[in-house]
């Protein structure tokens, strides 16, 4: 009687590790991605403001997984997105990159008259971006201003070239000639103003600063 209680404990203690085991497994495999599975899509965007030579041109990642990934400094959690863009003068803190100023802004403010187009992207897609944000944290008016920024991220993750020629008004007409580009109002996550950042420093030193209230005071373009 001893022997067959005993055998009947240790049948249940395996079936018990082996439904653990199952689990873990299926848990694992829900919220990793393999470098070609479609993790979220990215939207290349220009808004025009006052002359031709004005306006500001972005892109914006929106993760459709089930898990959160990271995009340089930033982790996006899923079902949310992050728009990604340089600025200059027009944001008080300084020039180079930013996390979240347009759909911060562009939320507040409203996003009317933006051509845009999107495409998905992979997860190897994902960490490509990821590499090159943390290289992109300046701006110059010729070779990498918004337009240049924009460009940079889109044609690494998509192929579909956009040429960066300086002003956001020829982006603009390269986004309207793809297939699938629309213009009117954009829509995009509204992160609160404590989750949009200012890219500051390089290397080991990089860190998330928080937007001061002078850098959301304005719209988009």
């Amino acid at each position: 009687m001893m022997r067959k209680t005993g055998k009947r404990l240790i049948c249940f203690i395996l079936a018990v590790c082996t439904m653990l085991t199952f689990a873990l497994t299926a848990t694992a495999a829900e919220t990793k991605s393999s470098a070609n599975d479609i993790v979220g899509t990215i939207s290349i965007c220009t808004r025009m403001s006052g002359f031709p030579s004005m306006g500001h041109t972005w892109v914006y990642i929106e993760n459709t997984s089930n898990h959160s990934y990271q995009l340089g400094l930033y982790e996006l959690p899923p079902k949310q997105g992050v728009s990604l863009g340089t600025f200059c003068f027009t944001r008080s803190d300084g020039f180079g990159l930013y996390y979240n100023i347009e759909a911060h802004c562009g939320n507040k403010y409203g996003l009317s008259s933006t051509a845009y187009c999107t495409r998905n992207i992979t997860a190897s897609d994902v960490s490509k971006i990821s590499n090159k944000l943390m290289q992109s944290n300046f701006w110059d008016p010729l070779v990498f201003n918004c337009v240049g920024f924009a460009a940079s991220i889109w044609n690494m993750a998509t192929g579909d070239t956009i040429v960066p020629l300086v002003f956001p008004a020829f982006a603009q007409a390269q986004i309207l000639s793809k297939n699938g580009s629309h213009k009117g109002t954009f829509t995009m996550y509204y992160p609160p103003a404590d989750r949009v950042y200012k890219h500051v420093g390089v290397g080991a030193n990089a860190r998330l600063k928080v937007a001061s209230a002078g850098s959301l005071d304005s719209q988009v373009g």
